[in-house]
């Protein structure tokens, strides 16, 4: 399957996504360096650094992220020499952007932290998440599920109604008590305006389930040419019981693979624990894991261990983490 899937034409490497996420003077920084018909490409956010521990920061400076989502450095070659050069011309363009450092999520289905992780300066394996080969048949899919996933899936096509959805109010109002019945962080309370963009974009299909007319569940998903996400997910938590979750899953299984889709991603845990809930939900649709990392680089490393010590100082706190000029105090 891999071998004929291009990883660059997922959403997550396009400007269409990286702007959704772009704050009060964030810019998108993107970098393509080529030889030979070898290319080496990223596209991150670039974000001004304006404080550090509760104090204001003048200096100029700035770090990158990738989006929400995976994303990372991404490269056909196999070429040593190669990625070599590439990161060089790339450090002297942050050097020359004023960037202090860089954290990456890794797209699971890209390999380049495994086959170069030593010019990262930060590597870690997170966790695994979770993909549904769409080469395999509905019944070879469901050969995988456990009898009861598959008797409540039955159920759910006799008391359920699935749909495609092109309310995107009706979603971000069931989204906003979702999230705030799940005590969820600021940042995933999205404004209008950000669900407005979501819904010009026809990479993106809203999806809801209905019990008796009234909507109960909505996901919504992320077509690519050949991956399809779990993006966003809301329910009526007074209708757990239904199940609706997994019957919108089964039933975007189903659409991915008649649209010719390779891959549906469905990410992984909330915690990085094999027993996570969360984890071990989505494993009841799949088998198939892929490893997901978290990496990182320093460009700018005086003033990098100069803002760390300075969060070290105001927080009285001395702990282990990448970026941790970033945190709250």
């Amino acid at each position: 399957m891999e071998e004929f899937m291009d990883l660059i034409k997922d959403v997550y490497y396009s400007k269409d996504y990286v702007s959704l996420y772009l704050r009060s003077g964030d810019s998108i920084f993107d970098f393509k360096y080529e030889k030979d018909g070898e290319v080496f490409y990223n596209i991150s956010i670039k974000r001004p650094i304006k404080s550090v521990a509760g104090l204001d920061i003048k200096d100029g400076f700035y770090d990158l992220e990738t989006a929400y989502g995976y994303g990372g450095y991404y490269t056909n070659s196999n070429n040593k020499d190669f990625i070599l050069s590439a990161m060089e011309e790339y450090k002297n363009r942050c050097l020359e952007e004023k960037i202090v450092a860089e954290f990456i999520r890794f797209h699971p289905f890209n390999n380049f932290p495994v086959k170069f992780g030593d010019v990262l300066d930060m590597n870690l394996y997170d966790r695994d998440v979770v993909y549904i080969d769409l080469s395999l048949t509905k019944d070879e899919r469901w050969s995988n599920y456990s009898r009861k996933l598959r008797n409540e899936l039955r159920k759910s096509s006799r008391e359920l109604e699935f749909k495609r959805s092109y309310d995107i109010r009706e979603f971000t109002s069931l989204y906003k008590e979702t999230m705030k019945k799940n005590c969820a962080g600021s940042f995933y309370f999205f404004d209008k305006k950000y669900f407005e963009e979501i819904m010009k974009n026809d990479k993106f299909q809203l999806y809801k389930v209905e019990k008796d007319g009234k909507i109960i569940f909505g996901s919504l998903f992320i077509f690519s040419d050949d991956f399809v996400h779990c993006h966003l997910s809301a329910s009526d938590y007074e209708m757990r019981k239904c199940r609706a979750g997994s019957f919108v899953l089964d039933a975007a299984f189903d659409i991915a693979r008649e649209n010719n889709k390779k891959c549906f991603l469905l990410g992984g845990g909330s915690t990085n624990s094999a027993d996570n809930g969360l984890f071990k939900y989505k494993k009841k649709f799949s088998p198939f894991t892929k490893p997901f990392y978290i990496s990182g680089n320093i460009y700018n490393r005086e003033v990098y261990s100069e803002y760390n010590r300075l969060w070290e100082r105001n927080s009285n706190r001395d702990v282990k983490y990448f970026l941790k000029y970033r945190l709250e105090v």
